[in-house]
This record gives C-alpha cells, structure tokens and sequence, in this order.
C-alpha cells in the first residue's frame, strides 16, 4: 500500500476546484505544475471539466479504482465521503480536510469513525488535517 501512496498510478481528487485559491484547485493546479504524470480524476459535482482535466460529479462515477484519494471537501461531507472510496475499493487516502479532532471533542469523535470505516476496508488513512505528501521530483514548479 505504501507504493500506492508514494507513486500512486492514478489519483482522486475529492472537492477539486477550479478556483486555484481553495485547496481543491490549488492541490490540482500543483499537480499539473508538477506534471504528475498519472491519472488524474477531479470530483466535484459543480463541474464537468477542472483545469482543463475531465472531472466526475461524484466517486461511483471515477471509471476505475484510483490508487490514491486525496479529500479537500468541508469535514461535514468527508466521512460520507470516505465510506463511498471504500465501496469502491480505493485502498489509500489522505485527509486534507480540517475541523477534527482540533476543533472539538465531537470532531475527535468523528475522526474515530474515520478510522474505523479505515480499519473495515483494510485503508491507509493519513489525516485528517494533513498536509500531504510531496515527492520532491517536481518541487520547485509547485506554488504556495
């Protein structure tokens, strides 16, 4: 699982946006800077196409298994989320998505849903509220 995360075949983006001043467009447009050269599948149900990349209006409708999701959606939206990339077999994701565990004991209640619907589908789950992950191949084209 772990190659899946450091060199991922193909990538979900959960709440990519066209408005590369959100975290979902700048996460997107830092993968085209970077010229990621799998992949790439942007989900937002306000688009039909991100950044010039087709986009999905929801997960079921990515036409394969990605190797990574990447979630950059509010936390209200990300366990929901979570469960639907389990159904569809995704085996590592990361949680970008803040207002956890950091926010409030009912944000660290639900991090621990998190981690069990992780735990039921044998996921990797980094976050949520993290940062990422960067390999460093591209890493000076990339932008705040």
């Amino acid at each position: 699982m772990l190659h899946k995360l450091i060199n991922p075949a193909s990538i979900a983006i959960i709440g990519a946006s066209e408005d590369t001043t959100k975290p979902g467009g700048k996460l997107l447009q830092n993968m085209i800077i970077g010229e990621y050269d799998g992949r790439i599948y942007p989900v937002n149900p306000k688009y039909n196409v991100i950044q010039d990349i087709p986009a999905y209006a929801s997960i079921p409708d990515i036409p394969e298994t990605p190797d990574l999701a990447l979630i950059v959606i509010p936390a209200k939206y990300v366990r929901p989320a979570l469960a639907e990339l389990a159904e569809i077999g995704v085996q590592v994701v990361v949680i970008l998505s803040a207002g956890f565990g950091e926010v409030s004991p009912a944000g660290k209640l639900e991090e621990q849903q998190l981690a069990r619907i992780a735990d039921e589908h044998n996921m990797l789950l980094l976050g949520p509220n993290c940062s990422g992950i960067l390999t460093y191949a591209h890493a000076s084209k990339f932008t705040g």
